[in-house]
């Protein structure tokens, strides 16, 4: 096996200091069968005590014999005749006898293959149907098996709950400091398993459904935030928010008394105007609002100063193309207008080291991506706390003085 670059180690080492339920491996790969042979594991002690299973030779072996066989197949055929960077899910049973979801991201070069395994926590695990489907090798069906999605499925979600939300955490890498999350909404399908927002809000949009599902995510992640209060944890939390929400003049007295990041689109400013009211409604509640996705186009300072704004969220196409000269320009540009306009800048999709250091030397401290943490379910907070990687924010996002 060729040896693994100080890049790929480095970021490896990054995401399992994110989450503590994670462990890595290397494997030579089979390009005509996607089978994966050579399975090394790294602290495989530490990897048996997150997820026990039968011991006969390695964990490896026994990690691999543990894969359910239809996820198995699936999982043979994501590594057959690809490269890159790609994910995956599956499920795999313990020496118990429990099923357990787990969420791979792996990178493969020649016959070479390193990945991080996580063991999701029960916001992200895979709701397994209560008839499993005969196994299909049709692409067709396997569409239309899974992306049939109704406006009363969306309302029955509501009605039952069935929706639930990760966390993004956003830090300040240098100090070691959790300032804040985003919020992203999931949804735990009866028969489909856990489903992500393309799936669904374009439905929901054309039902007329996104203030109904809007509203329960707000909701929830207040009481989210107030069950951590509890706890003495004290986390700003980021709500995406879409145009037809902001021109909805009774939206800001809909939400709820919380500590909310609210965000929306750069491509809303096209027609500044009719936001202006909106956005102010939502100020004068005490809600910190951002323009998410910015830095694609140039944005003027007049037009920033005048909106009741606290931060601007660099584009992740900007981040994650740094090395173009035309992006590490136009992020440049955005972190110097912001400064200009005193406003908090944060990276959003910062994924390697590279990144992170750029945006460093830039001046952009506050940085989110999966380099730091995948979206998670609310219990990964306290064990991120407790593996001592990050501490708790003094304060949110605040208006540069």
């Amino acid at each position: 096996m060729t040896a693994l670059t100080d890049d790929k180690l480095g970021l490896l080492l990054a995401r399992l200091l994110a989450a503590a339920r994670s462990f890595a491996y290397v494997a030579e790969r089979d390009s005509e069968t996607g089978a994966l042979t050579k399975f090394m594991v790294a602290q495989p002690e530490r990897a048996q005590a997150l997820l026990p299973l039968h011991l006969e030779t390695t964990y490896g072996a026994a990690f691999q014999a543990a894969i359910l066989p239809d996820d198995l197949q699936a999982r043979h055929a994501t590594f057959r005749q690809r490269e890159g960077c790609f994910q995956n899910r599956f499920r795999c049973r313990d020496q118990r006898g429990m099923v357990h979801s787990i969420h791979e991201e792996a990178s493969a070069e020649g016959n070479q293959v390193i990945g991080v395994l996580s063991i999701l926590p029960a916001a992200e695990t895979i709701v397994l149907p209560t008839t499993e489907p005969a196994p299909t090798s049709n692409p067709r069906l396997l569409r239309r098996r899974t992306s049939s999605i109704a406006a009363a499925d969306i309302e029955l979600a509501l009605a039952q709950n069935q929706f639930t939300l990760a966390y993004q955490f956003q830090v300040i890498p240098a100090q070691h400091r959790l300032v804040s999350a985003e919020v992203f909404l999931r949804w735990r399908h009866p028969q489909q398993g856990l489903l992500f927002p393309a799936k669904f809000l374009s439905v929901a949009e054309e039902a007329g459904l996104m203030g109904a599902v809007g509203h329960w995510t707000a909701t929830a992640a207040a009481a989210q935030q107030a069950l951590w209060a509890t706890a003495d944890v004290h986390l700003p939390l980021a709500l995406n928010l879409s145009t037809r929400q902001l021109l909805d003049p009774q939206f800001a007295q809909s939400l709820p008394d919380a500590t909310l990041l609210l965000e929306f689109p750069e491509s809303a400013l096209t027609h500044p105007a009719s936001l202006t009211p909106g956005l102010c409604a939502l100020a004068k509640r005490g809600f910190q609002i951002g323009i998410d996705n910015a830095g694609l186009e140039p944005l003027d300072s007049a037009l920033l100063t005048s909106l009741p704004l606290s931060y601007l969220k660099l584009a992740r196409s900007l981040v994650q193309d740094l090395e173009a000269p035309e992006s590490a320009q136009k992020a440049h540009r955005l972190l110097e207008l912001g400064r200009a306009c005193k406003l908090t800048i944060i990276a959003d999709g910062v994924e390697t080291p590279q990144q992170a250091q750029w945006l460093q030397k830039e001046g952009c401290q506050l940085q989110q991506g999966y380099l730091y943490s995948r979206p998670l379910a609310a219990e990964a907070l306290d064990e991120i706390l407790r593996s001592g990687s990050y501490h708790l924010p003094e304060s949110g996002y605040k208006k540069a003085a």
